[in-house]
């Protein structure tokens, strides 16, 4: 990857302006060597021999097409696995959504969580779990949990569902047990269905 990619500020804020309308991704001054390089992965990957090839063609380029999906997953980053920030999944086993089912047990038995930014899924699989070891009959219950991502190529990893040894570093092995079940793809574990429930990844 040519990570010496020169970017005049002219090329810049060219390139700062169009992501920003096009993706919503902001990249500050302070963030321009991430910009720098993301746009080295990108134009590495694409058929353009230049910077301003590469940005003629995104401009013209409608946010759907293959090379907005190419520039934006080179640009986020993806780094995730189950239970992730432990401190933030006691705080949610503890003390966030036990007050949110007692106050909702007797009366709509609905929630609704938004895991924006979900990456590759593990998030929400893992916000899931956690309400499953909190309620016992999850199946009288109204639960959605919205699993949402600008990266459309995480999204795809994530609704497949497969994942490797790496992701579940930390996680015990009863939960690994009891909620996963080994995938004969590349040996890798996936979530068992019954325990999927009210995942929405769009």
């Amino acid at each position: 990857m040519n990570t010496q990619l020169k970017l005049t500020q002219t090329d810049y804020e060219h390139f700062r302006d169009l992501i920003l309308e096009r993706s919503g991704l902001h990249f500050p001054e302070e963030k321009q060597h991430s910009l720098r390089r993301g746009l080295a992965e990108a134009l590495e990957a694409s058929t353009c021999s230049s910077l301003d090839e590469y940005y003629e063609l995104l401009r013209y380029s409608p946010s759907t097409h293959r090379e907005w999906d190419q520039v934006v997953s080179a640009l986020t980053v993806g780094e995730t696995y189950f239970l992730r920030n432990k401190g933030h999944f006691d705080a949610l086993a503890t003390h966030i959504l036990p007050e949110i089912i007692a106050r909702r047990e007797h009366s709509s038995r609905r929630i609704r969580i938004w895991s924006a930014g979900c990456a590759t899924g593990e998030e929400p699989y893992s916000v899931a779990i956690t309400l499953r070891e909190l309620i016992p009959n999850p199946e009288s219950w109204n639960i959605l949990i919205l699993a949402t991502d600008i990266n459309r190529d995480a999204l795809r990893k994530a609704r497949e569902g497969l994942y490797g040894a790496w992701s579940f570093r930390g996680v015990e092995k009863r939960i690994q047990d009891r909620y996963f079940h080994l995938n004969g793809k590349n040996n890798s574990l996936s979530l068992t269905e019954s325990n999927a429930w009210s995942l929405s990844i769009t």
